[in-house]
């Protein structure tokens, strides 16, 4: 899964993909660089794809010019 601090999304717009899994099984938001309540938004130098994996199923989005990344402790409860 993709890291949201500084060099993780340099890492993730040189790959090309921003990865993410919502629900039971994803990593809680200090893992991924996130505070536990808040947003980060970044917009890579070139367009990005993007997969969401939740536990119903998954997307797929590619052209990605922007991204905010919300996280909410209040949701895992």
């Amino acid at each position: 899964m993709s890291v949201f601090t500084e060099s993780g999304v340099d890492y993730l717009t040189r790959e090309g993909t921003l990865r993410m899994r919502v629900g039971s099984g994803s990593l809680p938001s200090s893992e991924l660089g996130l505070d536990a309540n808040g947003a980060r938004s970044f917009e890579p130098i070139v367009p990005i794809e993007a997969v969401a994996i939740a536990p119903d199923g998954s997307f797929h989005i590619d052209l990605v010019r922007s991204s905010a990344v919300h996280s909410d402790r209040t949701l895992r409860e």
